[in-house]
């Protein structure tokens, strides 16, 4: 992409003004990114944080998912208890309101 920018005499002053005024905001806009980002390392929060979930394996014999149980002691001679897998609720809808995708049998 080329810009072709015409200068006149009378106007050298207000473009240099304008490039310099557009340099300094991508520059305080930088600096306000990389405190943003640091911020939200620090606290595990935002765009970029941490996720913390047990992967789930997959059998080579019979292709389904392996099962988790709860870690417990060496000497521990209890039965395993089984982990069941969190529900993603991530993308939930909180408003308690009937999806309008679905009507019923009827679309009533």
């Amino acid at each position: 992409m080329q810009v072709l920018i015409l200068i006149f005499p009378a106007q050298t002053e207000l473009l240099f003004l304008v490039v310099s005024v557009t340099i300094s905001c991508v520059k305080q806009i930088d600096g306000m990114t990389d405190r943003y980002n640091q911020l939200c390392a620090m606290m595990n929060i935002g765009l970029n944080a941490i996720e913390m979930s047990k992967i789930r394996r997959v059998s080579k014999t019979t292709n389904r998912l392996v099962p988790i149980f709860e870690d417990r002691e060496y000497d521990d001679y209890e039965l395993p208890r089984r982990q069941l897998p969190p529900i993603d609720n991530r993308d939930e809808d909180e408003s308690n309101l009937q999806s309008p995708v679905f009507g019923g049998m009827w679309g009533l």
